[in-house]
C-alpha cells in the first residue's frame, strides 16, 4: 500500500496510475485538504457546497467519496469535531460521477 495524500486540489493522477498499473493500493490521507493558513479550505469552494447540496450531503462526504471513487481507502483527518462525526457517516456511493468530474474541475482554481 502507498499512503498519499490525496483531494481535489492534490489528486496525483500519475502516481495514482502508477500505482493501479503495479498492484500497490493507495489509501489517500487529507480528503478534506490540508488546510495552508490562510488558504480557503476546499469544504469551502461553491463547486464543493452545490454539489454536497444537489446529493443531500455535507461537504466533507463530498470530498471523502471523490477520494474512494478511484479505489483508494479514505482516512479523513480534521482538528474539528463535526467534521470528522460527519465523515464517518460517508458512503462512497452518495457521489456520482457527474459530482465526481465537477470536483475535478476545481483543479483549475
Amino acid at each position: 500500500a502507498n499512503q498519499i495524500e490525496r483531494h481535489p486540489l492534490n489528486p496525483q493522477p500519475e502516481l495514482l496510475a502508477f500505482c493501479k498499473e503495479h498492484n500497490i493500493h493507495v489509501t489517500a490521507y487529507s480528503p478534506l485538504g490540508n488546510n495552508i493558513i490562510g488558504a480557503k479550505k476546499i469544504i469551502e469552494y461553491d463547486a464543493v457546497k452545490e454539489i454536497a447540496t444537489k446529493l443531500g450531503a455535507t461537504p466533507a462526504q463530498v470530498l471523502i467519496a471523490w477520494g474512494a471513487y478511484d479505489g483508494c481507502s479514505v482516512i479523513p483527518k480534521s482538528v474539528q469535531e463535526g467534521e470528522c462525526r460527519i465523515a464517518n457517516t460517508c458512503s462512497p456511493c452518495a457521489c456520482s460521477v457527474g459530482a465526481w468530474v465537477s470536483l475535478v474541475l476545481i483543479n483549475a482554481f
